[in-house]
């Protein structure tokens, strides 16, 4: 989907929800009593993107907080807890007409109950618009510690190419 006008135009969204599900998790004590847990989902965000220059800024911030019982967790994603995103990307001044680059850097945390410490995610990259948003290419560098509970692990690093084709 298009998270960027190019620079050809001024956006400020922000946006607000929430989802709530009766006994939308299960989960057992240990020795085999199932109980069932409420889910309530919060979030708030916001979106910037405006012409700056002969380029443009993109901007995006979002709040999250779940609650799907107790010390839950489904791995080191989802969790009771809170998470929060940013990210913010500066569109470069024309300078070729093979297409368009924009760095970008982006930094979340999720904070979950189920363990001591938070975890957090570090990318920075650069999109090449081929043809607007039909056609991109993506490298990044992605920086991953998941959340932890006694001895920190390992920080898993890695470089992701990736292209999107929209017809």
């Amino acid at each position: 989907r298009v998270g960027t006008y190019l620079g050809t135009k001024k956006v400020f969204n922000v946006g607000a929800g929430f989802f709530s599900h009766a006994d939308g998790t299960i989960t057992s004590d240990g020795a085999g009593n199932l109980s069932s847990n409420n889910v309530t989902h919060i979030a708030l965000d916001a979106f910037y993107d405006a012409p700056l220059g002969e380029g443009g800024v993109n901007a995006y911030a979002a709040f999250y907080s779940f609650d799907y019982g107790d010390n839950y967790s489904l791995g080191t994603t989802y969790g009771t807890g809170s998470s929060v995103y940013g990210q913010f990307g500066y569109l470069l001044p024309k300078f070729t007409d093979k297409g368009r680059f924009m760095p970008y850097v982006a930094y979340s945390t999720r904070d979950f109950e189920a363990f001591e410490n938070a975890g957090n995610t570090l990318q920075l990259g650069a999109n090449w618009f081929i043809n607007g948003h039909h056609a991109k290419i993506t490298l990044e560098y992605r920086s991953t510690l998941n959340n932890y509970t006694g001895e920190e692990p390992d920080r898993v690093n890695g470089l992701i190419l990736q292209t999107h084709i929209f017809l």
